[in-house]
C-alpha cells in the first residue's frame, strides 16, 4: 500500500509541476494566434483526449512530462501561416518564457500559503516587562 501512496504521489507532484508549466505555454500561444495542435500531460500510451477547436487535449500514462505542439515548431514546418516561427520576436520569447513563470507563480501561491498557514509560537504579551 505504501508503494502505491509513493507511486501516486510522485505522480501528483509532477502533474504540479507539468501542468501549469504546459499551461502557461498553451495560454499564450492561444493568446498570440499560433495554431496548437495537440496539448499533452504525460508520456506514453494516452489514457484519455478529446479534440476541441482543432486542438487535441491528451492525458498520458506516465506523468514525467508534457508538451504543447504548435504548428511551426517542427523542422521545415514554416509554411503555416499561424505557426510559431511566423511570430514576432517577441511573442515568442513569450510563449517559451509563459512555462516558467507559470512554475514560478505556483511556487509563489504554494509559499504564501504555507507563510499564511504557519502559527506564530510565541506566546500573546499581556502585561509589559518590569524591571531587569
Amino acid at each position: 500500500m505504501d508503494g502505491i501512496l509513493v507511486v501516486v504521489g510522485v505522480g501528483g507532484m509532477f502533474l504540479l509541476l507539468i501542468a501549469p508549466h504546459e499551461a502557461g505555454h498553451f495560454a499564450f500561444a492561444k493568446l498570440f494566434g499560433v495554431r496548437v495542435i495537440e496539448f499533452s500531460i504525460g508520456a506514453g500510451a494516452r489514457l484519455w483526449s478529446t479534440t476541441r477547436g482543432g486542438t487535441l487535449y491528451a492525458i498520458r500514462a506516465l506523468p514525467i512530462m508534457g508538451y504543447v505542439r504548435m504548428g511551426g515548431m517542427e523542422g521545415g514546418d514554416f509554411e503555416d501561416a499561424n505557426g510559431f516561427h511566423h511570430k514576432a520576436a517577441w511573442q515568442r520569447l513569450v510563449i517559451l518564457a509563459a512555462g516558467p513563470a507559470a512554475n514560478f507563480a505556483v511556487a509563489m501561491v504554494l509559499y504564501t500559503g504555507l507563510m499564511l498557514s504557519q502559527v506564530n509560537g510565541d506566546p500573546p504579551v499581556s502585561r509589559p516587562a518590569t524591571g531587569c
